[in-house]
């Protein structure tokens, strides 16, 4: 897939979209971890954690407990008021950026 200027978007941009997509309809407030599995196409929101905990850490422990070590995963979660992380990882290559909810990536 490639942005509106031509470039081939990455990982985390194409799950950002699919991120951004879930919050219009869920709302942004109601936001919970997200796990996504490119070789499956299966978007798992992990709606057993609460509200009050910590995102990232959970997220990541889902992603030890639950993926393969080899396995492409990438998860997503709130870290402000207005912005959500995204880790990728995939066999020993891990990367990471913050999006606004409105915007494109600041980072990775």
């Amino acid at each position: 897939m490639q942005s509106p200027g031509g470039q081939r978007l990455s990982e985390l941009e194409l799950f950002a979209g699919i991120v951004r997509h879930l919050v219009q309809r869920d709302g942004f407030p109601h936001f919970l971890p997200t796990v996504f599995l490119p070789a499956r196409g299966e978007v798992r929101i992990l709606d057993d954690t609460p509200q009050d905990a910590d995102h990232e850490q959970a997220a990541l422990r889902w992603v030890a407990e639950h993926a393969l070590p080899d396995q492409e995963v990438l998860v997503a979660f709130q870290v402000e008021a207005s912005r959500f992380k995204i880790v990728r990882r995939a066999g020993p290559v891990r990367e990471e950026g913050l999006f606004d909810i409105d915007d494109e990536a600041e980072g990775g």
